[in-house]
């Protein structure tokens, strides 16, 4: 039982680590394909990119919140997923606010807002606050059924 608990918390917390990690490959790819295409003759792949990266990113999050309402015992997981992305979130604006080293300022075009990474931690905050909130200590949701470890 103590096993499976620590399994689930390394998938949980590997799996926020994951998303943010795709998300930042697809802004990078993003990015690239937009260079190359302003040299010309891309348009048709980003007709297609777009929206499957987009498909891909927000079944990776449903996916990860699903894998976060299984698991009833992760308070404190839960709460560091609310942290992590509370903290990736505002970083840029508390970078303009808080008198912070000039090395830190890089982080701003990285987590713009018209970046996936900036999503992902939205994300990720999300995922943790719904999964604090709709977590009951008796089992599962009414209409879900029971949970998968029972």
């Amino acid at each position: 039982m103590q096993t499976s608990q620590k399994l689930n918390t390394f998938l949980l917390i590997s799996g926020m680590i994951g998303l943010l990690v795709i998300t930042f490959i697809f802004d990078f790819i993003l990015e690239v394909v937009v260079a190359r295409n302003e040299q010309g003759g891309m348009i048709p792949i980003l007709v297609w990119l777009f929206p499957i990266l987009d498909l891909v990113w927000v079944l990776l999050g449903l996916g990860l919140f699903w894998f976060m309402l299984q698991d009833s015992q992760s308070r404190l997981v839960k709460i560091f997923y609310l942290v992590v992305g509370l903290a990736l979130l505002f970083t840029p604006s508390l970078l303009f606010v808080l008198p912070v080293p000039e090395s830190w300022l890089p982080l701003v075009p990285l987590l713009s807002p018209d970046r996936y990474l900036f999503h992902a931690s939205a994300m990720v905050a999300g995922i943790g606050l719904l999964s604090l909130l709709l977590a009951k200590r008796g089992g599962g949701h009414p209409r879900m059924g029971p949970r998968i470890n029972e």
